[in-house]
């Protein structure tokens, strides 16, 4: 429940970021801007896929972060000293017959 209302929440935000760059960009062309019509297209055709390039970043960044929050983990277990018990059990030899 509670990482499917995080997913909206983030989803919900990064829509709001991007509809606020395509009003910027709409209002810009139609307003501000005295160029050719070519370069306003491209202008509103990137920021109309801005949306979508946002969400593949995060993703993207987020599982990088996680691989590397895996392997910090493995890297602090094998950095862990044994167990007294495993050590004396590891100098008998009766772990090999198992």
């Amino acid at each position: 429940m509670l990482n499917g209302s995080m997913h909206l929440w983030m989803g919900l935000r990064i829509t709001l970021f991007a509809l606020l760059i395509n009003i910027s960009a709409t209002t810009y062309s139609l307003f501000i801007s005295e160029d050719n019509s070519s370069a306003i297209g491209l202008l509103l055709l990137n920021a109309l896929t801005i949306n979508g390039s946002i969400h593949w970043f995060l993703w993207s960044v987020t599982w990088y972060e996680r691989q590397f929050i895996s392997f910090e983990r493995a890297q602090r277990y094998m950095d862990l000293s044994p167990e007294p018990g495993y050590v004396d059990y590891c100098k008998s030899d009766n772990w090999t017959d198992e």
